[in-house]
Parts: structure tokens; C-alpha cells; sequence
């Protein structure tokens, strides 16, 4: 075996290594990641006969289809070997501890993420050479944004993977590639859909290649390149809706959820659309900073600069793919790191196009070159890497919500009235505190009157009924403040009877956000807080020993 390949080969280990250490984390109470559960507990309804996931704000549907695949093997595993009985069972188990199910589904994520490593070499290599896919494979093998949404199940990191394909597929169609790739990127685009929308941007390269190859050819063999670049586009569309029947079975649901995402993203009443550039700023501050690092985006810009003045057919798929991300991503109100995460592989290769150019105008030997552009930008992304590492480490550690949970447990009585920062109908800024009966009550009268657009509420109807089943002590009547959006006056809820208020740094962290670009409504509340409350807990994160956000808590009595 070459060197080249050894290499790789413990690249690859290395990947998995960093993305199932700490992969643990969070289970079994759940707060790691709110999105998480909508892939599992929606999975788990295909198993009561219905398909219909009733949800298609990601979508998402290919994992909920793995996920699926997945306990379906857990169930028949656990007949044989005596864990259920029947269906009640393995509903039970799951109930009673949801770890394995969680651990499947993030397994699955895992995979992908591997996968995108290697893929992430094939690009580099299809369109710029060996040395630079190398050096992309070994920057994603230690990227610590890209390792950490690994860890969980959640579509970015399967989406990624199907948009590197997709632009492995394109640059190959653009250099004398063969039919074949252009049908491996329809597949690639239809599958990547499936997992979130923005895979459909891969039209774009993917219609350049065409259009280069129709150029090169002459007469019928020209028609033949434009007819089958059409059909590879119909060819998508019909993939993504196999995978995804119900966006047509159940279009009143999928037109109401993309209307629902659409309202979000553009950070609905109140809050403008930024401008292009003003929202590429915050593009590149809240989603690249955190995705490449400060050494890596300078070495990627130089690489822009190169592909400018280049113009090979690689370069100009790659940056067509970017531009086009960046111009939908700079048009969104609501930003999260994992936005950036599509485009570290393009910046790792354009990075370490730059680095390879460099040593070229050093005149350096082939063989430096060789292992001089994948050690350059290792080293570029070492920042990343050495944050790869405190998180892994951390997560099996502390967490701030753990602490503050166990605390909350031993101080205040049970069904007591708390104010709490989390979403509607998750959790996963806050201590996991248990609900009480009542507002368990209260909840699936909400599920039942379809609160919370795009059918959140319904994958947790399930685990209430549960909950009100086998209770937990102490339980509490919880009210959230939606991460501080629809948060009271402290004269109010005191008026309602609640005692105690639960903070969590996430949410002060958005408010704040909003207070600095004018919007002072919600950090009201934990000024008020602060002067007018009781601070009686506080729990930090500390690097290298505890995660999560900063959790305080406030007694509300006078």
C-alpha cells in the first residue's frame, strides 16, 4: 500500500476517533441538541404504520428513513434476545431510556461525516490533485465545527456530505467525465434535499458542468449534454420526492411548514432583511469564523483570489457553489453556526490551492509538495483542532445543566411554579427539570390544537402521556419564556404564583443580540431579574471540565 494511502487510512481513523469520543454526551436527559428528537421520536412513528412524518421544515426525511431502518433491526434484535415483548415494550424501553435510540441515530450521522472525509479527498483531488485533497481530508478530519454536529442527529452533517458528492460528480462532468457522474449528482442533489433544502444549490455547479460540456461538443452530441443536464434536474425532483412522498401526499402541511421556515429565517415581524452586504458580514462573522478559523479563512480568501485569476473549470464550479450559499445564507435574519459548515470543505481546498501555489513559487520539489500542502494545512486549521479536542474531552466531563439540575432537585420542593428558559416544546438551554402532571396536561392540549408551526409539537404527544404515566420526582409546573421572546414583567408572574426563575446564558446571550440592534423587549427581563430578584445558584461552564451555558437561578418571593 502507498504512503498516500496509509495515510488516508488513518486519516479516516482519526475522523471517527474525534466523532465518537464524547458521543455520549447529553443522553439521557436529552439537551444536547433540540432538533434531535425530531429525527428519533418521528422515526419511531413509522413504526405505528404511518409514513407521514408531518414535518418538512429541514426536511430531514432521509435520516428519519435510516433511523427507521435502524430500530427496526433494535426491535427484532430485542425480540430475540428477550428485551420486549412486543411493540408496548419497546415503546417502554424507550421511555425509560432513550439512550440506545439516540446513540443508533447518531451512529448514522457518524458515518456520514466519515464518509464526507473521504469524500472531501476525491474533490481535491477530481479538480486541484492529490497533495490538496489530501490536505482536505486531513483539515475536515479535525474541523471542530464539522466533528461536533457529527456527534448528533441532525441533517447538516448528511447534507454535507451529499453536496461534496454533488461537487465531486460536477467537476468530473466538467473534465471529460462520463453521463454516469452527472446521474451520481442528480442522486447526489435529490438525496441531499431530502436532508435539507439548501442542497438543491447544487443545480448550480452541476448546470455549469453541463453547459461546459455542451460547449466542448458539436451537433447532436451538444443537444444530447443540454437534454441529459435537463433530465438529471428532473431526475432530482422525482428522487427527492421518493424519499420525501409526502410533500405532494400532504402538500397543505408542506406548504405551511416551508411558509413557517420562511417566516423564521426572515426573523418574521420586526425584524428587516439585512442587506447583502451587510448580511454577508454577519454571514462570515457568526457561521465561517466559527466553521474555518481566522487562519484558514485568510488561506481560503488567498485561494479565492487564485481561483479568480485562474479560472480552471474546478475553480469556478467551487466558487459558483460558494457564491451562490453565501447569497442565500446573507439573506436570513436568524443565523447559526452550522451554516457554515457546506462550505468547509471548499475552503479547505481553495486554502490549500493557495498553500500548493505558494510552494510551487518556491520551487519546491514534487515530493515537499506532496506533504507540504496536507502538513500547511493541518496546521492552518490547528486552532480548530485544538478545540476539537477541549470539546470532546469536555463532553465527558460536566455540564452546567446537569449541576443546576441536581441542585434545583435538593432546593425546591416539588410542583413548585418556575419560569424557565426553553423552547416551546424542548428543552435544551436549561436544566432537564421534569414536568408536573398539570403542565403535562396543558401540553398535549397544545399538541391537539396544533400549536407551534410546522408540527414540532406532535413528535413529543407520545413522551407526555408517558411522562403523566410514570411521573417523576419532583416534577414542576414549567413555563418558558420561549428564550426570553414572550418573557413577563416579574409583577406578573409573581401575580400567577411562580417562585422561581431558571436563566440560561443562551437565551441572554439572543436577547442581547436583539437589544444592540434596537429590540430591548426581551433583555427587560433579566435586567428586572438581576435588580429586583433573589440570585440564589449559579453555574458556569469552565473549559476542559464543564460544558453548557451559564445557568442561574432566582428565587421570586419579595
Amino acid at each position: 500500500m502507498r504512503a498516500a494511502s496509509i495515510l488516508m487510512v488513518v486519516v479516516l481513523a482519526l475522523a471517527l476517533l474525534v466523532r465518537v469520543w464524547g458521543i455520549h454526551y447529553g443522553l439521557p436527559w436529552l439537551f444536547y441538541f433540540h432538533d434531535e428528537p425530531q429525527i428519533v421520536l418521528r422515526a419511531l412513528r413509522f413504526g405505528t404504520g404511518d409514513f407521514n412524518p408531518h414535518f418538512f421544515i429541514w426536511p430531514g426525511t432521509l435520516l428519519l428513513w435510516l433511523a427507521f431502518a435502524a430500530y427496526g433491526g433494535l426491535f427484532a434484535v430485542g425480540r430475540v434476545a428477550g428485551w420486549w415483548a412486543g411493540k408496548e415494550g419497546f415503546a417502554a424501553a424507550y421511555f425509560g431510556d432513550p439512550t440506545a435510540f439516540y446513540l443508533l441515530a447518531r451512529i448514522e450521522t457518524v458515518a456520514f461525516g466519515v464518509w464526507t472525509v473521504w469524500l472531501a479527498r476525491s474533490l481535491g483531488r477530481a479538480g486541484w490533485g492529490t497533495a490538496v485533497g489530501l490536505a482536505a481530508a486531513v483539515g475536515l478530519a479535525i474541523n471542530a465545527l464539522h466533528a461536533q454536529y457529527a456527534h448528533v442527529a441532525h441533517p447538516v452533517t448528511a447534507m454535507t456530505a451529499f453536496v461534496v458528492l454533488g461537487l465531486v460528480c460536477a467537476v468530473r462532468v466538467a473534465n471529460d467525465g462520463s453521463r454516469r457522474h452527472l446521474a451520481l449528482g442528480a442522486l447526489a442533489t435529490g438525496l441531499g434535499v431530502a436532508c435539507q433544502y439548501h442542497a438543491g444549490l447544487l443545480a448550480v455547479p452541476l448546470g455549469i458542468a453541463v453547459l461546459y460540456r455542451a460547449r466542448d461538443a458539436r451537433g447532436a452530441e451538444r443537444r444530447r449534454w443540454l437534454l441529459h443536464g435537463v433530465l438529471a434536474g428532473a431526475a432530482a425532483v422525482a428522487i427527492f420526492v421518493a424519499i420525501s412522498p409526502y410533500v405532494v401526499l400532504d402538500a397543505a402541511t408542506f406548504r405551511g411548514d416551508l411558509a413557517w421556515i420562511t417566516a423564521k429565517t426572515g426573523g418574521g415581524a420586526g425584524h428587516a432583511r439585512p442587506g447583502l452586504v451587510a448580511g454577508a458580514l454577519a454571514f462570515a462573522r457568526e457561521c465561517l469564523g466559527p466553521a474555518l478559523g481566522v487562519p484558514l479563512t485568510l488561506a481560503a480568501a488567498a485561494g479565492v483570489g487564485l481561483a479568480l485569476a485562474r479560472r480552471t473549470r474546478a475553480d469556478i464550479l467551487l466558487l459558483a457553489f460558494a457564491a451562490a450559499y453565501v447569497l442565500l445564507a446573507s439573506r436570513a435574519t436568524e443565523l447559526n453556526d452550522r451554516y457554515g459548515i457546506p462550505l468547509v470543505v471548499p475552503a479547505l481546498i481553495l486554502g490549500a490551492s493557495a498553500v500548493a501555489w505558494a510552494l510551487e513559487l518556491l520551487r519546491a520539489g514534487a515530493r515537499v509538495q506532496a506533504w507540504g500542502v496536507p502538513l500547511a494545512t493541518a496546521a492552518l486549521c490547528a486552532p480548530l483542532a485544538f478545540t476539537l479536542v477541549e470539546t470532546d474531552l469536555s463532553m465527558t466531563r460536566g455540564d452546567t445543566r446537569v449541576e443546576a439540575l441536581r441542585w434545583f432537585e435538593s432546593h425546591v420542593p416539588a410542583d413548585a411554579r418556575v419560569v424557565i428558559d426553553m423552547q416551546r416544546f424542548w428543552n435544551s438551554a436549561s436544566p432537564p427539570l421534569s414536568e408536573n402532571r398539570e403542565r403535562l396536561e396543558e401540553r398535549l392540549a397544545l399538541v391537539r390544537s396544533g400549536v407551534s408551526g410546522g408540527g414540532h409539537s406532535a413528535a413529543y404527544a407520545d413522551f407526555y402521556r408517558y411522562r403523566m404515566a410514570h411521573p417523576h420526582r419532583p416534577a414542576y409546573y414549567l413555563l418558558s419564556t420561549d428564550m426570553g421572546d414572550s418573557a413577563r414583567t416579574l409583577a406578573e408572574y409573581r401575580r400567577r404564583g411562580f417562585q422561581w426563575a431558571v436563566v440560561s446564558g443562551d437565551a441572554v446571550q439572543i436577547q442581547g443580540g436583539r437589544a444592540a440592534r434596537g429590540d430591548s423587549t426581551g433583555i427587560a427581563w433579566y435586567l428586572e431579574l438581576e435588580r429586583d430578584a433573589e440570585r440564589v445558584a449559579d453555574f458556569q461552564p469552565e473549559r476542559w471540565r464543564r460544558l453548557g451555558p451559564e445557568i442561574r437561578v432566582y428565587r421570586l418571593g419579595r
